[in-house]
């Protein structure tokens, strides 16, 4: 994740606009999850894998006007944009960071840790998750969005559709990224995590 030319999905300007896309149709049950974990006024949160930024100014409005909101990303150009956005839109509680925050050491600062649609391309997803949970206070919480991609499927199936499926997996996958394709083991739709402990050695689900 040091290095976005490793991510197969295109970044830059283009791939701002797909997740511009993305966030509208996901808009509905992104809100549900952040309502579930109750993203409200004042507290810290943190968005990892945030790309342009659209799920990061949603949660920086909920937690105006004494909280905020950081997203991080490797993505600079979508950064930009990101804040461009933030500026024009006049959402000031909001910071968002280039960085990798599986590396190097964590404090403590957030209430709540937030991804989307990230675990997926991570060849560990649960080392990201561990470096979520490293990053909260205690009490805070996890909200995760992921995807199955072997619930993808045709009817009458399609052999064109199955190909496309392994070569996605295989170009994933490839020895030269750091994000290996976990699409067809990794768990589906939303789900948080308990409130992180110093007492416990890692966060449960619930």
């Amino acid at each position: 994740m040091t290095d976005s030319a490793h991510y197969v999905i295109r970044g830059g300007v283009e791939g701002r606009e797909r997740l511009r896309i993305l966030a509208r149709v996901m808009h509905p049950s992104s809100m549900s999850l952040l309502d579930r974990v109750d993203v409200c006024p004042g507290l810290a949160c943190l968005d990892f894998g945030c790309g342009g930024g659209d799920a990061t100014l949603e949660i920086a409005r909920r937690v105006a006007p004494q909280g905020k909101a950081v997203g991080v990303d490797i993505d600079a150009v979508k950064l930009e944009m990101a804040r461009n956005e933030a500026r024009e839109q006049g959402v000031g509680n909001v910071e968002f960071r280039v960085s990798d925050i599986r590396q190097g050491s964590a404090a403590p600062e957030f209430d709540v840790a937030y991804s989307r649609f990230l675990l997926t391309h991570l060849s560990d997803p649960a080392g990201a998750v561990r470096a979520l949970y490293a990053h909260l206070r205690p009490g805070g919480r996890i909200a995760l969005e992921d995807i199955d991609f072997s619930g993808h499927f045709t009817y009458p199936e399609s052999p064109a559709f199955r190909r496309y499926h392994e070569l996605y997996c295989a170009t994933v996958s490839t020895p030269t990224s750091d994000r290996g394709c976990r699409c067809c083991s990794s768990s589906a739709a939303s789900w948080t995590l308990a409130p992180a402990s110093r007492s416990r050695s890692g966060p449960r689900a619930r």
